[in-house]
């Protein structure tokens, strides 16, 4: 039976396996692979997986209300290929499922011992919302993708049953704030704004795009402004757990 949210994922690693530094699309399968060939996340038409078993059914706990909507895939094509062209896209930083959960902390404490039975680590990052920033893979090799974990406890937004859960592709890009807004405004006609999603202390890191919701999560396309430093982040501020 095909997964209409997963069968969407395909369609956009598909546009984004159009560079060459996002090709994890083949044979209408998505393979995240790290070094020494360590499965991040796959998806085909059925479902997708991890290397901790829980979260592949995590959405299945809760679904926004939304209906269907999502951008044009030829929208999404056009932005790829201009970012190409540009050559400004650098790799994929990493893919997030974002979740409701009771408690944080024992979300957390149940992810760390998740964590201990695979081949990856289990990180946490200073977070500027309300989700835990944990992230699994290994900083070791740091431009490899990372699979991020946001674990959200109850809020006071009334919208966080509508916004939430989510799945979110974050790129790393050679770009400032305003040309990623310019690009995206043009690219989709105004039709989608860009949200700046990670700001601290007046620098932006990541400007957002919402390209709709499917079978009740919402996807994102993240892209990371030219201030982000991975390497530094990487060593230095996030913190291994277990």
């Amino acid at each position: 039976m095909v997964n209409l949210f997963c069968h969407t994922l395909l369609k956009i690693f598909k546009v984004l396996s159009l560079n060459s530094h996002l090709n994890y699309f083949a044979n209408d399968r998505v393979m995240i692979n790290i070094s020494k060939n360590v499965s991040l996340f796959s998806c085909d038409n059925r479902g997708f997986c991890t290397p901790i078993k829980r979260i592949n059914s995590i959405f299945d706990k809760q679904r926004s209300p939304l209906g269907n909507s999502f951008a044009r895939i030829t929208a999404l094509n056009f932005l790829v290929k201009q970012l190409t062209a540009g050559n400004v896209l650098v790799r994929l930083n990493h893919i997030g499922i974002c979740y409701k959960t009771a408690s944080q902390l024992k979300e957390k404490k149940l992810l760390t011992q998740e964590a201990k039975k695979t081949d990856l680590n289990l990180y946490q990052e200073p977070s500027n919302d309300y989700g835990l920033w944990l992230f699994l893979g290994n900083t070791n090799n740091w431009e490899d993708p990372l699979l991020e974990l946001l674990p959200v406890e109850n809020t006071k937004d009334r919208w966080v049953n509508y916004w939430l859960p989510n799945f979110q592709i974050d790129l790393d890009t050679t770009l400032n704030c305003e040309q990623i807004e310019k690009l995206v405004f043009d690219t989709f006609q105004g039709k989608i704004k860009p949200f700046r999603a990670v700001v601290m202390d007046g620098v932006t890191y990541c400007v957002r795009i919402r390209l709709g919701i499917i079978s009740g999560i919402n996807i994102y396309l993240d892209l990371g402004t030219n201030s982000r430093n991975v390497k530094y982040v990487r060593k230095h501020i996030l913190k291994k757990l277990g």
